[in-house]
Order: C-alpha cells, then structure tokens, then sequence
C-alpha cells in the first residue's frame, strides 16, 4: 500500500479556501486538460432538478449536480500520474501549475472518478480521488482497440458541505450553459490566448445532459491582444525587456 506522499483531507481543509465552487472545479478540470495538450474538450452537465416556473417566470432553477470532463490530451501517463500523486509537484511548473489544483474537486465532491486511454501503450487506466486515496490503485487493462487519446474525469457526488438539503445548503450554480461558458472563458483567456499564440486552437464544448443542448467556446472567443514591448532599468542601469499583452 502507498498512500498519497501528503494528507489530503488536512491540504483540502487548510489549502483550499471554503469560497470555492463549481465554477473552480470547471476552471480547474478544463486547465488541466489545456495544459495536457487537449484541444477538444466536453464539459457534460447534469442535474435531477425540476425547475418550476410561474407567469413563465422560473421560481425555482435548474442546478449543477453532477460534471464530467472529457478531452483529447495526453492523458494518465505514467509521468503526469506520478506528478499527481505528489503534492506540490514541480511537474509542468513553466505552465503555471502548482501541483494542488486538483484538490479543489474534494472540497466539492466526495470523490473524482478518473478514467483515460492511451493510444501509445493500448491501455485503459482508471483509480478513484478522494481522502483515502492509495496511489497503488491505479487500475490498468490491455486492449487493442484504442485509436486516440481520451481522459475523463467524472463528480457525481456533492460534498455535504456543498448540498445538504436536511441543514438547507445548497451551494449549487445554476446550470445556465451561457453564463457557465462567459465566466469559464473570462477566468481561462490568458490560458487560452497563449496557447492560441502558439498556433494551436482548442475549442471547449458545454452540454446540459438534461436538454442535450450545447454551447462553445472556440477560438474566435479569444480576443487578440495588442503585444506593447519596453524595457525597465535597475538600480545598477540593467535593461530587461518585457512583452505586455492588453
């Protein structure tokens, strides 16, 4: 047995800031995705909500219950498995990554399903996140059958602290895919402006599960920031340059 090289209820108790919501488990699992080289990303949604509406005027709204998050990145290979299993890990530090974000999905949920294939290796492997998670459970089966890369991570179950119908908590956002898209575009431009620099384009796909409808953020959401280029001097006269994207 291996546990996880921290204590992960104590770095979601004391790391993870009580504010955090549905919005951040999206921004968390999307950037995750981006920075594993995905450029097709599905957020499915769904909810066991009725919403009622008087005078068509809707009384009670539709809420966010569950969230699954598939793409086509690189998937759980045996590095980025390695790195989640650290906490803090240095692993892809150059892309701003502090090797904790995924600890905000257990401040949410009770626990994260994982599950990837892997083209290269024609394996599938699947293990489950949550306060007692063991890195030797990672599950790996052959197959030949896999023709590219697919991840997805899937939170079905809310934490208590979150939804608790019994103590009236209901932290739940509401699953309006238009206002969901505009804050995950708002929070994730710089992200995607960089990767759009680069030439490569990804496009993010949000499902309501409950009506099948769809909305989509591409490429031709990203603005195109105009590049200003200036130095500064030190106090010993040492020019460095700076590149200011606004």
């Amino acid at each position: 047995m291996s546990k996880m090289f921290a204590e992960i209820k104590r770095i979601v108790d004391e790391d993870i800031s009580n504010r955090v919501t549905q919005f951040d488990v999206l921004f968390e699992a999307i950037t995750n995705a981006v920075h594993a080289n995905a450029t097709e990303i599905t957020c499915t949604l769904g909810s066991s909500d009725n919403p009622i509406k008087e005078n068509e005027i809707e009384i009670i709204v539709k809420k966010v219950e569950t969230i699954t998050v598939s793409d086509n990145g690189d998937g759980l290979t045996d590095a980025n498995y390695d790195s989640f299993c650290k906490y803090r890990s240095e692993y892809k530090k150059a892309l701003g990554c502090k090797g904790v974000g995924r600890f905000v999905f257990l401040k949410v949920y009770n626990f994260a399903n994982y599950k990837s294939t892997l083209k290269e290796t024609q394996e599938e492997r699947n293990f489950k996140f949550d306060f007692d998670f063991d890195t030797d459970n990672l599950k790996k089966s052959l197959t030949d059958s896999i023709q590219s890369n697919y991840t997805e991570i899937s939170l079905t179950s809310l934490s208590p602290h979150y939804l608790n119908f019994d103590r009236h908590i209901d932290r739940r956002i509401e699953l309006d895919l238009e206002l969901i898209k505009e804050k995950v575009l708002l929070n994730l431009i710089p992200t995607l402006f960089f990767y759009k620099k680069k030439g490569k384009n990804i496009s993010i796909k949000f499902i309501d599960k409950t009506t099948l409808s769809e909305a989509s953020i591409t490429s031709k959401d990203v603005p195109d920031f105009v590049e200003s280029k200036f130095t500064i001097k030190d106090w010993s006269s040492k020019e460095y340059s700076f590149v200011l994207n606004h």
